[in-house]
């Protein structure tokens, strides 16, 4: 389950952040370019930032079963992703709200804008919600990467591949003594196991 979940993990940051990246940096200037205008490229935004909300949604969701399903041992990074999964769960939030003020400026075809004076503002806005959002799933995918040894929860520990055996339960009598040694014997001192130490021999006056 962990290789799916993280799997899914890095899908969800491509599509969701790798595509608001892509759209920004080389769709929006190209399109504005072949189009004529930034007006005419807005139209195709309208729509476009739809999807990426919808997306941010699901990615949300599985970043946020990734972060309880996965046990780090520092707990200071599993904190730092959790901040910056909130930052951008509330930019999610502000994205949606701010859209809808922006499609209300316009008419229902969002081809047009209607009410000009406050549609410019509300869309800086939203561009700064969404560069708010990108720079925290920044962080969240970096110390993801920093933490990806960790193991999720339910996970068996490794085996390892020595193990000390323990005595058999009950068994507490001593060890048998060599052959020929009584157990009730004093103990002997073998000389020639003792290693052998010479004095100086001092002359007698």
């Amino acid at each position: 389950m962990t290789p799916l979940r993280r799997f899914l993990v890095l899908q969800a940051l491509l599509a969701w952040q790798g595509g608001f990246f892509f759209y920004s940096a080389v769709v929006v200037p190209v399109g504005g370019e072949v189009l004529g205008s930034g007006a005419a490229q807005g139209r195709v935004t309208a729509r476009v930032t739809d999807w990426l909300n919808l997306i941010g949604v699901v990615g949300l969701a599985v970043t946020a079963w990734d972060l309880a399903r996965t046990r780090d041992p520092a707990g200071w990074r599993t904190a730092a992703r959790w901040w910056c999964w909130a930052a951008a769960g509330v930019s999610q939030y502000a994205l949606f709200v701010v859209h809808q003020l922006l499609d209300y400026y316009m008419d229902p075809t969002r081809t047009v804008i209607v009410i000009r004076p406050p549609f410019y503002q509300v869309h800086e806005a939203y561009l700064w919600a969404s560069t708010v959002q990108w720079v925290a799933m920044l962080g969240f995918a970096w110390w993801t990467a920093a933490g990806v040894g960790g193991r999720g929860r339910g996970s068996r520990r490794p085996t390892p591949a020595f193990t000390r055996e323990a005595p058999p339960a009950g068994n507490s009598s001593p060890a048998a003594p060599p052959a020929g040694i009584s157990a009730d014997s004093p103990p002997r001192f073998d000389s020639a196991a003792a290693p052998h130490v010479e004095f100086p021999r001092t002359p007698v006056p």
